[in-house]
């Protein structure tokens, strides 16, 4: 279930929830688990702006974990941590991960 207003004229909201004619104000799982909700809203004299979707890059969990780790690798060789290594964690956790494999 999701709340949303078309005064924001926004389609995004939080994690995977977007595309509605409207900003999201309230959304939450289909088993109750994970529930989003606006506390707070502010006005501003700022622009609202949303790239089109045409500018992000489609990729593979496993092509963003490789980009992360060569980023890691070159900020510690940069800065003088040499012997970091990062793996990406290939185990099941012991708590229920908001996202999926």
């Amino acid at each position: 279930m999701a709340w949303f207003t078309s005064q924001i004229p926004l389609k995004s909201g939080p994690w995977k929830f977007g595309g509605l004619p409207g900003l999201i104000m309230k959304v939450y799982d289909t088993k109750h688990v994970y529930t989003w909700e606006a506390v707070s809203v502010e006005n501003g004299s700022f622009p609202i702006y949303q790239p089109e979707e045409r500018y992000y890059k489609k990729s593979t969990r496993e092509k963003v974990w490789k980009m992360q780790g060569e980023w890691n690798r070159r900020f510690n060789e940069l800065s003088g941590m040499l012997d970091f290594n990062f793996r990406p964690k290939t185990q099941r956790y012991p708590y229920d991960p908001l996202e999926l494999e």
